[in-house]
């Protein structure tokens, strides 16, 4: 797109003007350029809150120019008259002293004259305190050199500030086993940017405060977020995929995430520990969930192979009639694997590459002499559950 066009994502129409003009067409001011139809009213209510913010603050500055401008070119009339009275006073100290040297001896003649001049204590020409000719401006103006340093000091202060402050990051990453690739996201450039914004006087967090006031926090901010996506799921719909997992402690949990065009999002995760996990209490599970999210808003439903969610998905598609239910292709992909592993002469390679993966690991100078000649290489494993990574390991073991 040119430098100049831009393209309006409600109507799509291209304007020329630059963002200028695409403002005007949001906020549908009649102007040169084409209102925008099918912008919501929430954001032509905002644009046109901003345009007119806009304006008042381009008066202010324009205002506040013009009276600085004024205050340096219009001369102080106090100044004009201090002028004048000065050089009063030094005529009549003249002509006092050239009356009263007639009177002298004629020893004293041009010397005392000369002596009697009333000289100002301090010049006309230095500002003072209170000086009308002292401006807006010469706050910012000093007299004062100061040496400015050079490129070397100035560089070599920068490298000593950011080894310090990497010293004291990276042992904050270590001591707390935190891995450095967390160092690579863009929260972690956003928190020492605003470290070094507010400056040392402020404290840092407490744990209290982490886990209560600022998670709720960001709790509240990612609603926000997730209220943005909305009026895409209005528009043009969302797709509602459902997980189950279990985790480390054996506790079984059912993971519900929506996806549309502006991508995926994580919604609720069901703790269904203790639960039989049978066609019915999926069936109850999902329908809540979709009454949650909006029935009109969901077009279709993703779930794996297994026959109890199978079940559960008929059920919701005969009381939803506009609802589809489509498989999950990964764990569809992995059944088709698995049956491929009931093959006896596929289920004997399996084993043996599982006995050799096995005994590899199980002898460190093997397991030393595969690293040497695999230049580090690690072997994968063969899992007992995910049917797809056999085959990766037979891939690895073969390449």
């Amino acid at each position: 797109m040119c430098r100049r066009k831009v393209q309006c994502k409600y109507c799509n129409r291209i304007l020329s003007g630059g963002v200028w003009r695409l403002k005007q067409h949001l906020a549908r001011i009649k102007s040169e350029v084409a209102l925008c139809s099918r912008v919501s009213s929430e954001v032509r209510i905002q644009f046109c809150q901003y345009m007119m913010e806009t304006e008042t603050s381009k008066a202010n500055i324009t205002r506040r120019c013009q009276e600085i401008r004024e205050e340096l070119s219009a001369p102080s009339r106090r100044f004009v008259d201090e002028i004048h009275l000065s050089s009063g006073r030094q005529t009549i100290d003249l002509d006092d002293d050239e009356e009263g040297s007639g009177h002298a001896s004629s020893g004293q003649g041009s010397s005392s004259a000369g002596m009697s001049i009333n000289i100002p204590e301090v010049p006309l020409d230095i500002p003072r305190d209170g000086d009308p000719r002292v401006g807006p401006l010469d706050q910012f103006l000093t007299k004062r050199r100061e040496k400015q340093p050079s490129i070397f000091a100035a560089f070599k202060n920068l490298k000593i500030c950011k080894e310090k402050i990497g010293r004291v990051t990276s042992r904050w990453f270590f001591f707390n086993s935190i891995p450095a690739n967390a160092a690579k996201g863009s929260y972690y450039e956003s928190m020492i940017e605003t470290i070094g914004e507010v400056g040392k006087e402020v404290e840092g967090p407490t744990s209290y405060e982490i886990y209560n006031k600022y998670l709720n926090l960001e709790v509240e901010d990612m609603k926000a977020s997730v209220s943005t996506f909305e009026r895409i799921w209005d528009e043009y719909g969302c797709t509602l995929m459902c997980d189950g997992w279990t985790d480390i402690t054996r506790r079984s949990m059912i993971n519900f995430l929506i996806y549309c065009k502006a991508g995926t999002i994580f919604w609720k995760s069901v703790d269904a520990f203790g639960k039989v996990k049978n066609a019915e209490y999926l069936f109850q599970l999902m329908d809540n969930m979709v009454e949650e999210i909006r029935e009109r808003r969901i077009v279709q439903v993703v779930t794996d192979n297994v026959a109890a969610f199978k079940l559960a998905d008929q059920k919701l598609m005969e009381k939803m009639e506009h609802l589809y239910w489509v498989p999950c292709s990964a764990h569809c992909i992995d059944l088709m694997l698995d049956d491929i592993c009931e093959d006896p002469m596929v289920e004997n390679v399996v084993n043996n590459a599982r006995f050799i993966t096995t005994f590899i690991y199980n002898h460190n100078n093997i397991l030393d002499i595969m690293r040497t000649h695999t230049h580090g290489r690690e072997l994968l494993r063969p899992g007992a559950m995910r049917f797809a990574s056999q085959y990766i390991a037979l891939d690895m073991i073969n390449g």
